[in-house]
């Protein structure tokens, strides 16, 4: 993990607020799966993409990055608007610490549904900066 990837203050936060999600973890897939083991509704957060968002400073190593998140939340049609209202109030505005700006939502929508399973994906990104640390 790098030094300002927050991936788990996220599951930590996610764990808190969400309390009827049987399964929070960080996603190791990147498209749906067949096989989620029963563990629903469940949501899944993972560091989608890092980019640079100013010119590194010269005096002091660092540099301005905006981080890219994306949380997969599985769940039942029946409670699906539940869950994702509970994962936006919980992810929307959330400071992981005085390094990152709050949580801000950039996007979200449907990936798949089978049967009585919906695959939702939302993005979220904050902003940070990148320190060099002596070796």
């Amino acid at each position: 993990m790098n030094q300002y990837d927050i991936i788990d203050p996220l599951i930590e936060r996610i764990q808190e607020l969400c309390p009827e999600l049987s399964s929070v973890e960080e996603a190791w897939f990147h498209t749906p799966l067949d096989d989620y083991n029963g563990q629903l509704p469940m949501a899944c957060p993972y560091l989608v993409a890092e980019a640079a968002t100013g010119d590194a400073e010269t005096l002091r190593p660092r540099q301005r990055v905006k981080l890219r998140y994306g949380v997969w939340l599985v769940a039942r049609k029946d409670d699906f608007r539940q869950q994702k209202q509970e994962l936006y109030d919980a992810l929307f505005g959330y400071q992981a610490g005085p390094r990152h700006d709050p949580l801000q939502f950039h996007s979200g929508k449907v990936e798949d549904i089978k049967g009585s399973i919906v695959w939702w994906i939302s993005y979220w990104e904050t902003d940070t900066h990148m320190i060099s640390t002596p070796a």
